[in-house]
């Protein structure tokens, strides 16, 4: 099974609340992202 990775690109547009990338977290240590989905 070929590894799925996520594009560099979107990950730059993506921002914590104080400013950082995750593509700049990523860069710094490990990452484990939870994405949430609301059935409401």
């Amino acid at each position: 099974m070929p590894e799925k990775r996520i594009e560099k690109a979107l990950l730059d547009d993506y921002r914590t609340p104080d400013g950082r990338s995750l593509a700049a977290l990523m860069e710094s240590g490990p990452l484990l992202l939870v994405f949430l989905r609301h059935f409401g």
